[in-house]
């Protein structure tokens, strides 16, 4: 073997070979699990990525592959809230801006293909949602089946709050149309 040749055995292959019997060997079942949480935290702290972007078909091209990358990552650590909270709002983000709004711009053209980019917004939505769901899971153990078994009624619109804050004076909050005011709420008094 000439010496070039030595060098890169001893520069490439060898360390790739030596990380290869380390992930293999039974007592790095730890460092796998500490790796697969830290590329977790790190894609569930991604978001700004996709919103600080110009190029706004390069991030819709994009967030598909970030999402399954989510969704493998859950596979392996199904109750990290940061993966959940960022599956849900990336689901839900991507059906509105990259399937329904273009559904609502091609809909007097071609209102066939409109009626199933919908469809597909809907699925994605429902997909959103249930991850939302599973991120409510982990502070609210049961809440799934409380809000499944929840009569008519239950929920109800609140009046919209501000918070306060150590001075004791209410925070301007967000502004809100008049339209959009309050939030959903669960009202376990009101049976």
């Amino acid at each position: 073997m000439a010496g070039s040749d030595k060098r890169i055995v001893r520069r490439r292959i060898l360390p790739i070979g030596a990380f290869c019997a380390l992930i293999a060997s039974p007592g790095c079942a730890a460092v796998e699990r500490m790796a697969t949480r830290a590329v977790a935290d790190s894609l569930a702290d991604s978001s700004a990525v996709y919103a600080t972007d110009g190029d706004v078909e390069l991030v819709g091209q994009a967030i598909p592959f970030g999402l399954k990358t989510i969704e493998g990552l859950l596979e392996e650590l199904p109750d990290h809230r940061g993966l959940l909270v960022a599956a849900a709002s990336g689901f839900t983000q991507f059906a509105y801006a990259y399937v329904a709004l273009p559904a609502d711009e091609i809909e007097r053209e071609a209102p066939g293909e409109a009626r199933q980019k919908r469809r597909r917004a809907h699925r994605l939505y429902l997909r959103g949602r249930d991850y939302a769901l599973r991120a409510l899971e982990l502070d609210a153990a049961g809440f799934r089946e409380r809000l499944a078994e929840a009569p008519e009624g239950r929920f109800r619109r609140s009046k919209p709050t501000r918070s306060t804050r150590s001075t004791g004076r209410p925070s301007p909050g967000p502004r809100r149309s008049p339209r959009t005011s309050g939030t959903w709420i669960w009202s376990p008094t009101s049976r």
